[in-house]
């Protein structure tokens, strides 16, 4: 297996996953987004290698580890835009008016 066609290809196939997973989420929610994302890749990396007529467990777990790789796509994209819109600073000023009152 050359593993430069792989680190070559992860990068899209995981921006595909994320986007088969925001298709899951609209329809079943977000609870199980993650463990979604690890499935379709393993599903990918299986029917390419069965396509390729490669081995199946090398391209499984580079399956498994591309749709780890969306996941952290989907919650690093996540947090970055929390800190743009402004989200993330109104929870924590919101925490801090709360401590005052308990006083």
């Amino acid at each position: 297996m050359d593993n430069s066609e792989f680190l070559i290809g992860a990068v899209p196939v995981a921006l595909v996953i994320v986007g088969l997973v925001q298709v899951y989420k609209h329809y079943f929610g977000s609870k199980y987004a993650p463990l979604v994302a690890i499935i379709i890749g393993l599903a990918l990396g299986v029917i390419y290698a069965m396509a390729k007529n490669e081995e199946v467990l090398d391209y499984g777990i580079l399956g498994l580890y591309t749709g780890i790789l969306s996941s952290g796509i989907y919650s690093g994209t996540k947090a970055v835009s929390e800190d743009f819109t402004g989200d993330n600073i109104k929870k924590v000023s919101d925490e801090e008016d709360n401590s005052d009152q308990v006083e």
